[in-house]
């Protein structure tokens, strides 16, 4: 008698969730699409959002710069083409039209420059770089990287 109940058991255990899957589907299947009801009237004549268009690879969309409150400091190169500048708490972010082994280029030779030693564990891998430097105490990271036809720069001091 034990063994059947053990069996029952066992069934309903494999069959409960092909019968919760099955009542889910169904309930789909009835209304695929979802809605969008107004909220109120201020909301009301806003449409959902276009998910299904996409960018042309390799751009990212254009955002405007800004600025979290900081400076970046005197002894940090920035490129002559830089747009899009920010900087907060030590950390400076740019993209530059320059090219990629040109940004690289120019990081090699002006932090030198301004006082900064190549530290160890500077890398660059394809269109990827990461530079270390130290200077009294402190330490920089910078990073470049190649995103579409633009170059980001991200910068860390501490």
């Amino acid at each position: 008698m034990r063994r059947n109940w053990t069996i029952l058991a066992l069934v309903a255990l494999l069959f409960a969730p092909a019968l919760a899957c099955q009542t889910v589907m169904g309930a789909l299947s009835q209304n695929p699409t979802p809605t969008f009801e107004p909220v109120g009237p201020e909301l009301g004549t806003l449409a959902p959002p276009d998910l299904g268009t996409a960018l042309p690879e390799g751009t990212l969309p254009a955002l405007p710069p800004i600025d979290l409150g900081g400076d970046v400091p005197d002894d940090i190169p920035i490129d002559s083409n830089a747009a899009n500048v920010s900087a907060s708490g030590g950390t400076i972010a740019y993209t530059t039209s320059t090219a990629f082994d040109d940004v690289v280029a120019f990081y090699e030779e002006q932090m030198p420059l301004n006082g900064w030693a190549k530290a160890e564990g500077s890398l660059t891998f394809g269109e990827i770089a990461a530079l270390n430097y130290s200077k009294d105490g402190r330490s920089a990271v910078v990073s470049v990287t190649k995103s579409g036809n633009e170059v980001v720069v991200g910068i860390v001091v501490h």
